[in-house]
Protein backbone atom coordinates (compact mmCIF):
# COMPACT_ATOMS: atom_id res chain seq x y z
CA UNK A 1 0.00 0.00 0.00
CA UNK A 2 1.47 3.62 -1.21
CA UNK A 3 1.59 5.64 1.68
CA UNK A 4 -0.64 9.25 0.94
CA UNK A 5 1.37 12.17 -0.63
CA UNK A 6 -0.09 15.85 -0.77
CA UNK A 7 0.56 17.11 -4.51
CA UNK A 8 -0.09 13.70 -5.65
CA UNK A 9 -1.91 10.55 -5.90
CA UNK A 10 -0.68 6.77 -6.92
CA UNK A 11 -2.72 4.56 -8.40
CA UNK A 12 -1.53 0.79 -9.34
CA UNK A 13 -2.35 -0.67 -12.64
CA UNK A 14 -1.30 -4.45 -12.88
CA UNK A 15 2.43 -3.64 -12.31
CA UNK A 16 2.33 -0.07 -13.57
CA UNK A 17 2.42 3.24 -11.10
CA UNK A 18 0.45 5.82 -12.34
CA UNK A 19 1.08 9.15 -10.61
CA UNK A 20 -1.49 12.07 -11.00
CA UNK A 21 -0.36 15.58 -10.16
CA UNK A 22 -3.69 16.73 -7.55
CA UNK A 23 -2.57 20.44 -7.89
CA UNK A 24 -3.83 22.16 -11.03
CA UNK A 25 -1.51 24.77 -11.45
CA UNK A 26 1.98 24.10 -11.20
CA UNK A 27 2.78 27.42 -11.91
CA UNK A 28 4.39 28.09 -8.67
CA UNK A 29 7.68 27.38 -7.67
CA UNK A 30 7.09 26.25 -4.05
CA UNK A 31 4.57 23.87 -5.25
CA UNK A 32 6.96 22.96 -8.12
CA UNK A 33 9.82 22.37 -5.59
CA UNK A 34 7.39 20.32 -2.73
CA UNK A 35 6.33 18.30 -5.42
CA UNK A 36 9.85 17.40 -6.94
CA UNK A 37 10.47 16.50 -3.32
CA UNK A 38 8.31 14.17 -3.43
CA UNK A 39 7.92 12.56 -6.10
CA UNK A 40 11.59 12.27 -5.99
CA UNK A 41 10.99 10.24 -2.48
CA UNK A 42 8.12 8.37 -3.46
CA UNK A 43 10.40 6.65 -6.23
CA UNK A 44 13.44 6.40 -4.34
CA UNK A 45 10.90 4.51 -1.15
CA UNK A 46 8.99 2.80 -3.70
CA UNK A 47 11.15 1.72 -7.00
CA UNK A 48 8.55 1.56 -9.15
CA UNK A 49 9.38 0.30 -12.52
CA UNK A 50 7.21 1.54 -14.67
CA UNK A 51 5.13 4.33 -14.15
CA UNK A 52 2.68 6.85 -16.15
CA UNK A 53 2.76 10.29 -15.31
CA UNK A 54 -1.18 11.75 -16.14
CA UNK A 55 -1.34 15.36 -16.82
CA UNK A 56 -5.12 15.44 -17.00
CA UNK A 57 -5.57 17.48 -13.40
CA UNK A 58 -2.74 19.78 -14.81
CA UNK A 59 -4.16 23.60 -16.10
CA UNK A 60 -0.57 25.26 -16.52
CA UNK A 61 3.30 24.27 -15.09
CA UNK A 62 6.51 26.30 -15.12
CA UNK A 63 9.70 24.76 -16.97
CA UNK A 64 10.51 23.72 -13.77
CA UNK A 65 8.12 20.82 -14.01
CA UNK A 66 9.81 19.50 -17.20
CA UNK A 67 13.31 19.47 -15.20
CA UNK A 68 11.32 17.69 -12.57
CA UNK A 69 10.11 14.89 -14.71
CA UNK A 70 13.29 14.43 -16.49
CA UNK A 71 15.29 13.81 -12.61
CA UNK A 72 12.04 11.57 -12.36
CA UNK A 73 13.21 10.10 -15.91
CA UNK A 74 16.96 9.57 -14.63
CA UNK A 75 16.26 8.01 -11.24
CA UNK A 76 13.81 5.30 -12.55
CA UNK A 77 16.00 4.35 -15.58
CA UNK A 78 19.30 3.66 -13.07
CA UNK A 79 17.04 1.46 -11.63
CA UNK A 80 15.99 -0.05 -14.99
CA UNK A 81 12.58 1.56 -15.01
CA UNK A 82 10.77 3.84 -17.52
CA UNK A 83 8.23 6.70 -17.34
CA UNK A 84 5.48 7.85 -20.20
CA UNK A 85 3.17 11.05 -20.12
CA UNK A 86 -0.07 11.03 -20.48
CA UNK A 87 -3.59 12.95 -21.04
CA UNK A 88 -1.57 16.40 -21.43
CA UNK A 89 -3.65 19.50 -23.11
CA UNK A 90 -2.46 20.28 -26.64
CA UNK A 91 -0.78 23.55 -25.34
CA UNK A 92 1.39 21.49 -22.98
CA UNK A 93 2.26 18.64 -26.25
CA UNK A 94 3.69 21.73 -27.99
CA UNK A 95 5.77 22.74 -25.02
CA UNK A 96 7.04 18.94 -25.29
CA UNK A 97 7.62 19.01 -28.88
CA UNK A 98 9.18 22.75 -29.26
CA UNK A 99 11.69 21.54 -26.38
CA UNK A 100 12.12 18.21 -28.50
CA UNK A 101 10.81 15.93 -25.13
CA UNK A 102 8.38 14.70 -27.38
CA UNK A 103 9.25 11.12 -28.39
CA UNK A 104 12.95 11.84 -27.64
CA UNK A 105 12.87 12.09 -23.72
CA UNK A 106 9.54 10.90 -23.05
CA UNK A 107 6.72 8.69 -24.82
CA UNK A 108 3.63 11.05 -24.92
CA UNK A 109 0.20 8.85 -25.18
CA UNK A 110 -3.13 10.57 -25.43
CA UNK A 111 -4.58 8.32 -22.04
CA UNK A 112 -3.90 6.19 -19.28
CA UNK A 113 -5.13 3.40 -20.50
CA UNK A 114 -2.89 4.01 -23.64
CA UNK A 115 -0.08 4.46 -21.67
CA UNK A 116 -0.93 1.25 -19.38
CA UNK A 117 -1.17 -0.73 -22.00
CA UNK A 118 1.73 0.52 -24.04
CA UNK A 119 4.39 -0.84 -21.31
CA UNK A 120 2.76 -4.58 -22.12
Amino acid sequence: MFQEWTYFRVERRGDVTVVTPTVSDLFGLAINSELRKELLRFVQGEKPEKVVVDFHNVQRFLTDWISTLLSLKKRLVVNGGEVKLCSMRPTHREIFRLCNLDGTAFQILETVNEAVQSFS
